[in-house]
Parts: structure tokens; sequence; C-alpha cells
């Protein structure tokens, strides 16, 4: 499938358009944010900013922040780079790059292929699992997983490849050994592979996971991308990085776009919140906890659910206005149709308190709707 026209990405979250469309503040599973809201440690650390803090501008190199982060993740300071969260480094390496060609997977996160689009990329989708089949036949999928096959989509004209691991919307993990026989295919052929890591802290197993490992080895020819806005709840304070190991990819992605682009209070945020060993382990024993009831319950209400492994959960139902119905209850979940690969039907929900998965599951089974 090829498309150099995206449609317009919606994204959840929107609360506010709820709140002037209906006058309330909606309950909000449409985005995958921490339930346990921001870790203390970063709230505490932004009290602790004084006026004389703010008055002066930002560290443009975000120093103290990029030893944070290398520390936590065991990279170089230099290997990486800080910006006003990571759909601001998608954009900024579209304009770096203008790439003329790539590869993206469907489903998956919109926002490539918005950000590709604005400089005339032409892009290739490869179906994940078996994407785009009639959800109502025979052919529903058990997952979304990148399998293997996409390396046929790779070649020495393709100049970019980004796709999310775990993969948004469906949560489903990509195999290690898949993703490295991605990459040597990909430092084969001269190709960037981008691999947008923003959900894989949610796995307990996260460093084994990560491609963050394989930095030195990729000859720069991978890209690393995580974020702060989902795992620590910084979605309003806007921060995420990069990791490479190419100065030029790097100074490309500072040149692209304004100066002082993570602001003094992110900054010290971030740095505190990668300290905070305790809020980690309470966040991924919360998620995989309610993952798997709230997994459970949506399969015994009869909806196709796929199995995934992030903090929220995609699934198929019959009613195709059920997102709509929910609104009514003053409810937001997310409707999935405008992926590539999915149609009317298919929806993520976050998975957060027991009590609001609760919440959630007495008015989304089909008997309470």
């Amino acid at each position: 499938m090829n498309k150099k026209e995206q449609r317009k990405v919606k994204h959840g979250g929107d609360w506010s358009g709820f709140l002037e469309e209906r006058g309330l503040i909606p309950f909000d599973y449409s985005a995958n944010v921490s339930p346990l809201g921001m870790p203390p440690s970063a709230l505490k650390a932004m009290e602790s900013l004084s006026a004389s803090d703010l008055s002066r501008y930002p560290d443009p190199e975000c120093r103290a922040l990029r030893r944070a982060i290398a520390a936590r993740y065991g990279i170089h300071g230099d290997q990486i780079f800080c910006a006003n969260g990571a759909a601001d480094i998608i954009y900024r390496l579209s304009y770096a790059l203008r790439p003329e060609r790539a590869v993206l997977i469907a489903p998956d996160f919109g926002e490539y292929a918005e950000a590709l689009a604005n400089v005339g990329t032409d892009i290739t989708y490869y179906m994940a699992g078996n994407a785009g089949s009639d959800p109502d036949g025979m052919g529903k999928p058990r997952d979304f997983a990148v399998d293997r096959g996409i390396l046929s989509y790779i070649n020495e004209k393709t100049d970019l490849v980004i796709f999310s691991n775990p993969n948004n919307p469906s949560g489903c993990v990509t195999d290690t050994e898949v993703l490295h026989s991605i990459l040597g295919k990909c430092i084969e052929c001269g190709t960037l592979l981008v691999i947008d890591e923003c959900f894989l802290d949610f796995l307990p197993d996260a460093r084994e996971k990560t491609m963050l490992c394989r930095l030195k080895e990729s000859r720069g020819q991978l890209l690393v991308l995580r974020a702060f806005t989902k795992f620590y709840g910084m979605a309003g304070l806007r921060l995420g990085w990069c990791a490479a190991d190419d100065p030029e990819l790097l100074e490309k992605l500072r040149k692209s776009g304004p100066p002082w682009q993570v602001s003094t209070i992110a900054q010290t945020a971030g740095a505190a919140a990668l300290a905070d060993t305790a809020y980690e382990e309470a966040l991924r024993l919360l998620t995989a906890r309610e993952r798997s009831y709230m997994q459970e319950a949506l399969m015994a209400g009869g909806f196709h659910v796929i199995p995934g492994a992030a903090n929220y959960i995609l699934f198929y139902s019959e009613d195709h206005e059920l997102h709509e119905k929910l609104q009514d209850h003053g409810i937001m979940i997310r409707d999935c149709s405008d992926y590539p690969g999915l149609a009317k039907g298919w929806y993520r929900v976050a998975v957060r308190t027991r009590e609001e998965n609760e919440m959630l599951l007495s008015r989304l089974l089909p008997a309470q709707v």
C-alpha cells in the first residue's frame, strides 16, 4: 500500500475538546498515560525551582538531563538529543533528512506518516500480522507483531524504516531476533532504522528488549526514540529524547527546529524522574496486573482482544458506534479506524487503576452500554 497523501491524524487525550463540546471533563481512556501521575521526585524537583531559575533561558544542550539519561540507560551523553516530546523529534527527523522513500508498519502511530507526508516522502506500508483483513471473517488477527516479512520491503532505495516497539495501538512486541535482522538489513542497504520505544519501559524486561544496546554496532544506521510522556505521566510537560551513534544526524536534528527546545521545568522534572526506581517498579506491577484483568474481562464480554504488553489494549467490537455511545456516558476511548490497516470497530483503551478499569468495564460490556 503506497500513499503520499495521508489523512488527518487523530489523537487520544483531547479532553479540552470534550469539555468545550459537552461541558464536562471526561473519564479519559483514550490516552495511554501513567495512571499514577508524575513521580513524586519529579514534582518535588519542579517545586524547588525558583523564580530566578525560570527567568533564565533553559540549558540549550540539556546537559544535566542527558547525563541522567545516559546513566539510566547505559549509553553516552553525546549519543543523546532531547526535544519537546517524541513528536518533535519525528518532525525534526523528517525535515532534516527529507527521505524520498520510507517503509512504515500498519497499523502504527500516525505521526510518522503525517510528518513524512509534509516533506513528500513516498511511503510503503508493511501490513503487520494480517492487518487489513476482515475482522468479521475467519481472518481475525491474533496480533500485529512485525515479522521477517518486512525484510523484503527494505532495499538500497529505502531511506528510512520507522516503527514502534511495542506497537501503538496493538501493544505487540517485535521479537528481538527479528529486530536484529531488520537492523542488519538496514545497515546493508544504508537505510536509517528508527525504533520508537516510547512504551517499552512498561515491560518488566525492557532492558533486555531495548535496541539502545545496538547503537555502537549500528554504523550510524539506528536511532532509538524515547519519551517521558506516557511512562512518567508528563504529557503536559512535553519531553522526549532519542539516541544515535551518529553525531552528524544528531546535529541535523538540532538544526531542524528552534533552539531551547526543552524548558527548564521539563529538564528538571525529567532528570529527577529517572532516579525514581520505586515509581518505576510500582507502575510496572500495576500495569501487568491491570492489563491482565482488563484483557480477560474484555474477552469474557465477547470482544476480540489483541494480547499486548504495554499499558493499553486494542480490541474489536461489532458495535461500530461504541465510541460515540461511551461519550454519552462521559467516557473517551480511542477510535482506531483512522489507523492504516484498521477499520470501524477497532478501539484502544488505556490500562488504569482497578477502580477506573471497573468503571470503564461497567459501561463497556455489551449488557451495560
